[in-house]
């Protein structure tokens, strides 16, 4: 079942709805199989009614034309963040950037699944330190930094702090503006630097396994239309698009497909 802040709030979907760090709850986004991460869910200045927020049947798929918002937990969120932790090979003992982190929900269930580290990034400074503030409340406050990233002029000091193993991100093609802008910025984080320095190490002793080569993973709602057209430019760029997991495959509820992300020629 789906906690309270799985529901969509329609309001923070307009450009004008601000955040405010001041007023937080922290609530537990359950995962399922005793796994959960803990969010700081912020007071709105526009909210809607307790109707809204509680309706845990919401149907997305009703509003494809809504851009992300980063003060909420959305489904997709949820459905990466229960595949990292039942599925903890994807980050564990890995340096991990979250794109468009949001509250934090996929990058704290990186961290508690034993990613080495975790950047949090997001365009929003207020719901960055919403999700920072987090981390010590789910224990990885140590392995957990954030970052201010615009995708279409990423700030150097982000690129500058990779290579980075692993990148996660939940429905970051919202937009068709915004898809050459993620497709470029993945170029940028997987496929600069040095090769071996984005292998994952498996031992103490530093050996690398070679076919682990940076990856990003992606959910994608399914009524999202712009798959195709980040695939494409993806192409062009020398990167490797995969859906690995159809909706029907990716466990939970949230009618998200799992898209992997990897050089071409290494996945």
């Amino acid at each position: 079942p789906k906690s309270e802040a799985d529901a969509a709030s329609l309001a923070s979907k307009t450009a004008n709805t601000a955040v405010t760090t001041e007023k937080t709850k922290l609530t537990a986004v359950e995962l399922g199989g005793g796994h959960a991460v803990s969010v700081n869910l912020p007071t709105l200045d526009a909210e809607v009614g307790d109707a809204k927020v509680r309706d845990k049947n919401l149907n997305l798929k009703d509003y494809a034309e809504l851009f992300g918002a980063g003060d909420i937990v959305w489904p997709s969120s949820v459905a990466l963040a229960r595949m990292v932790s039942f599925c903890p090979s994807f980050v564990k003992g890995m340096k991990v950037l979250e794109l468009g982190c949001g509250l934090g929900t996929v990058g704290l269930a990186a961290a508690k699944a034993g990613a080495y580290s975790v950047l949090l990034t997001d365009r929003d400074e207020n719901v960055l330190k919403l999700a920072g503030g987090a981390a010590e409340s789910n224990g990885v406050a140590e392995l957990v930094d954030t970052a201010s990233l615009d995708w279409c002029s990423p700030e150097a000091s982000v690129l500058e702090a990779g290579p980075f193993d692993s990148v996660l991100g939940a429905d970051v093609l919202y937009d068709a503006n915004l898809v050459d802008c993620v497709a470029n910025l993945l170029a940028e984080l997987l496929l600069t630097g040095d090769d071996e320095a984005g292998m994952v190490p498996v031992n103490e002793d530093g050996e690398y396994e070679p076919e682990q080569a940076r990856r990003a993973l992606l959910t994608d709602p399914v009524q999202r239309p712009y798959r195709a057209a980040f695939t494409a430019r993806c192409g062009e760029l020398g990167l490797l698009v995969q859906e690995v997991m159809t909706a029907e495959e990716l466990p939970g509820p949230e009618e998200c497909v799992l898209l992997s992300v990897v050089p071409a020629g290494s996945g």
